[in-house]
């Protein structure tokens, strides 16, 4: 999706200025309050997450409930392989629950 969006070829094209990227890997850089109090994250710690847009911004700010904990010692390419496909699995346990469908009860 990302090489089409960035090729104007996506049917749903964005308003810019835009940055691409649905897929992240990267480091805390900074925390708010909240996220210091109720997060297990700390500055410097390697974390992904899926969003719609803004992926391939050099720094992006999420809410600390939308990223989960990338393997710190793993190469940040491989990272993001693992946990884009991870996240959609996820996600579609998580719907398949709220659901209450036969293969999660």
């Amino acid at each position: 999706q990302d090489c089409m969006i960035r090729r104007g070829k996506w049917y749903e094209m964005q308003r810019l200025p835009f940055v691409p990227g649905s897929d992240l890997v990267g480091v805390v850089h900074a925390m708010g309050n909240e996220a210091v109090t109720n997060s297990r994250y700390k500055v410097g710690d390697k974390v992904a997450s899926v969003v719609p847009s803004g992926g391939n911004a050099r720094y992006i700010t999420l809410p600390y409930e939308k990223v989960i904990p990338a393997p710190q010692d793993t190469d940040s390419d491989v990272a993001l392989c693992v946990t884009s496909t991870y996240v959609p699995a996820r996600e579609a346990l998580d719907l398949g629950r709220k659901l209450n469908t036969p293969l999660t009860n």
